[in-house]
């Protein structure tokens, strides 16, 4: 090996880790200050999400003024329950309304 890509290895990985921590820092800054956030103005907004198990969940999400109620699952999401909601969060429902309409089982639409 050539004397000279011997001694500029240790000159690139010092480059490199110097390139990774500014990068980091800019990210850290970027993020502290909300750049690509979304705006407080959307139409979709995820109000509450319940873990149902390793990979389910259920998710209240408010669009265009309605709320939605939806089973997550690796599958796919199912609406369990669809009302008209308002801007506030105190229409959450209770976490014993989720869970029962969490143990329903969904309508047979195979037919």
């Amino acid at each position: 090996m050539p004397l000279d890509s011997v001694g500029s290895l240790p000159f690139t990985i010092l480059a490199l880790a110097t390139v990774l921590v500014l990068a980091w820092f800019v990210v850290r800054i970027l993020a502290r200050l909300g750049v690509g956030k979304s705006a407080g103005n959307t139409r979709m907004r995820i109000i509450q999400s319940l873990p149902t198990g390793a990979r389910e969940r259920i998710v209240l999400l408010e669009f265009d003024g309605k709320q939605y109620l939806l089973g997550v699952t690796a599958g796919g999401i199912s609406v369990l329950e669809r009302r008209a909601g308002t801007a506030s969060d105190d229409v959450i429902p209770p976490l014993s309304h989720i869970e029962s309409i969490a143990s329903q089982r969904p309508p047979d639409t195979s037919t």
